[in-house]
This record gives C-alpha cells, structure tokens and sequence, in this order.
C-alpha cells in the first residue's frame, strides 16, 4: 500500500540544501573547526601568509594548511 511508512523529510526540519549547503560544504567547514580547535587561529595565519605574499587566498590553501596541521598531529599521535 503506498504511503505508508517513514516520510522521506521530517516536517518542520531544515536541511542542509534548503539554506543553499551542500553536505561537502557542511564537511569542509566540520574540517576547519576541528583544526581551529586543534590550532587556534590556524585560518587567519593561514589567510594572513597569502595576503603577504600577495597570493589569493583560496580554499585550496587552506587546506593545504589544514593538511600540513593533519600531518603534524599524526606525528605527534603515533610517536607516543
């Protein structure tokens, strides 16, 4: 019988897609939390080195950034 079941979105709930997010969106900004907490002020270090060496800050950096701070905690994570 047709209807039944689960509704495929809970009323009243807001998704992620009804404010313009994608759920990549939602993963990258989940990523760069984790790293300000990890390393505060990470981005605006980050942000502040492209701006002096006149280069566009772009998302890429910052995760390169990010990155570099990933590798960092594995050292320190896996000598221990």
């Amino acid at each position: 019988m047709a209807g039944q079941g689960k509704p495929s979105k809970a009323e009243g709930f807001t998704t992620v897609a009804d404010i313009g997010l994608t759920h990549k969106d939602v993963h990258e900004a989940r990523l760069i939390r984790d790293a300000e907490i990890a390393d505060p002020g990470i981005t605006r270090r980050t942000l502040d080195e492209c701006i002096e060496a006149k280069q566009e800050p772009t998302k890429v950096r910052a995760s390169q950034a990010r990155q570099a701070l990933d590798q960092l905690y594995l050292m320190f994570t896996t000598t221990y």
